[in-house]
């Protein structure tokens, strides 16, 4: 009967990984210096190997944005004023249709945001005071306080004088 290998705890080659990863780290501006003699020499390939070792974009970059447009985005309304000013600026052709069309879907993401948070914010209110109403006529059922019809003193219900 054929033995079954058990896998090690630890893949074999990652200490093989660990140092080459080192050595690269530790050689990188020569290692850099030369894949950028041998691209200029006319071997591309080597650059594409390398590049993705040496040099690691950041994730995430910050983009500035230059618009000849006033852009507003603290409230709805703001937001709406801001797209009809993008539009004006590429009807005046002061802003490329690419660009208009860019910052008016990022205005209108960021408007639905906006205007879903404020929605879900009004139906909170609008349960919690259906909740207050549930309870209060709970409460008036249950013999809790009602008001008499001047809306003077409670008096409670069940409740002998």
């Amino acid at each position: 009967m054929a033995q079954i290998r058990k896998s090690p705890a630890r893949p074999r080659r990652s200490q093989h990984s660990r140092q080459i990863d080192k050595l690269l780290a530790d050689n990188a501006p020569r290692l850099m210096d030369r894949a950028i003699r041998w691209a200029l020499a006319g071997d591309v390939q080597t650059l594409r190997v390398l590049m993705p070792m040496i040099y690691k974009p950041p994730k995430h970059s910050l983009a500035t944005i230059s618009t000849p447009v006033d852009i507003r985005v603290g409230t709805l309304d703001e937001i709406r004023q801001s797209i009809e000013r993008i539009a004006q600026a590429v009807g005046r052709q002061d802003l490329g249709l690419e660009e208009g069309d860019a910052l008016t879907a990022m205005l209108s993401r960021i408007h639905d945001s906006m205007a879903s948070a404020e929605l879900d914010s009004v139906l909170k209110k609008l349960n919690e005071i259906e909740e207050g109403q549930k309870a209060g006529a709970r409460i008036g059922a249950a013999g809790g306080p009602q008001s008499n019809l001047n809306g003077s003193t409670p008096r409670w219900g069940n409740f002998k004088h």
